[in-house]
């Protein structure tokens, strides 16, 4: 049984996304060390020493920021996991089934889109498009193509445009071509 051709583009995009996550999942690691931080010590003023009098942090508006730090990384953290684990996914899918997914496929383009990756929505683009040969070429049926042909030299012959002789002719090098 021959092996499934594999889609380079999500498996690029699968990783891009799963080093994001790991950037983000580390960037909350960060936000809760620092809101630990700042809550243990009593404020800004501990960690970097006495602020000018017309500047003041409270420990509030520090633990609000932080919170919503870590809130944010979380999310975008997941929702990269879950992009990297659907490209893999899709890797892994023929032309066919991966039609069948094209809901999914386009909420995870999306998806990475929002979370800021534009690199891995335009690699899992790419690789939709490819599979779809909205990228390659058209394919062109032979025998449609010489099928029209002779009809076009039919046309050619019976308009009056060619003889007899010269519709033969290219009737002959059409089929002795296919």
């Amino acid at each position: 049984m021959p092996e499934k051709k594999k889609n380079i583009w999500f498996y690029i995009s699968g990783i891009v996304s799963a080093v994001m996550a790991g950037i983000t999942y580390f960037g909350t690691v960060l936000a809760i060390l620092l809101a630990v931080v700042v809550y243990s010590t009593g404020g800004i003023n501990d960690i970097l020493g006495q602020l000018p009098e017309d500047v003041e942090i409270s420990v509030a508006f520090i633990t609000f920021v932080t919170i919503i730090l870590i809130c944010v990384f979380a999310v975008v953290a997941i929702v990269n996991t879950i992009c990297a684990k659907k490209c893999f996914d899709f890797a892994k899918l023929d032309k066919d089934e991966l039609l069948n997914e094209k809901s999914k496929l386009i909420t995870v383009i999306i998806l990475q889109f929002i979370m800021g990756s534009v690199i891995t929505g335009v690699l899992s683009l790419v690789g939709f498009l490819s599979v779809t040969e909205t990228l390659t070429a058209p394919r062109v049926n032979s025998d449609s193509s010489v099928e029209q042909k002779l009809i076009n030299a039919k046309n050619l012959f019976e308009s009056g445009t060619i003889t007899e002789e010269e519709y033969k002719k290219l009737r002959e090098d059409i089929l002795n071509k296919f």
